[in-house]
């Protein structure tokens, strides 16, 4: 987990992760932002993180967060495969 974590923050170290209030502030200053569920398709693509453990983490955020719907499920699925 340690390198794991580790990865993203190196990886990710050019991006701030936010909510929606954050990202647009952020982007209104002129600060790259990324949503959480496009790290992980970052850690996928490097090889980082499984795509099965990426879908299962996703599925989880969306029940926890009513505010990602199904659709964002449905459209990180795709990205996925």
């Amino acid at each position: 987990m340690f390198i794991v974590t580790l990865s993203i923050l190196v990886y990710c170290s050019e991006y701030i992760i936010c909510d929606r209030k954050m990202k647009k502030r952020c982007e209104y200053d002129g600060i790259k932002t990324i949503w959480g569920l496009q790290v992980m398709l970052m850690l996928v693509m490097k090889g980082i993180l499984l795509k099965k453990e990426a879908m299962i983490t996703a599925e989880k955020i969306c029940e926890i967060n009513p505010r990602i719907g199904q659709k964002v499920l449905e459209d990180f699925k795709k990205k996925l495969l």
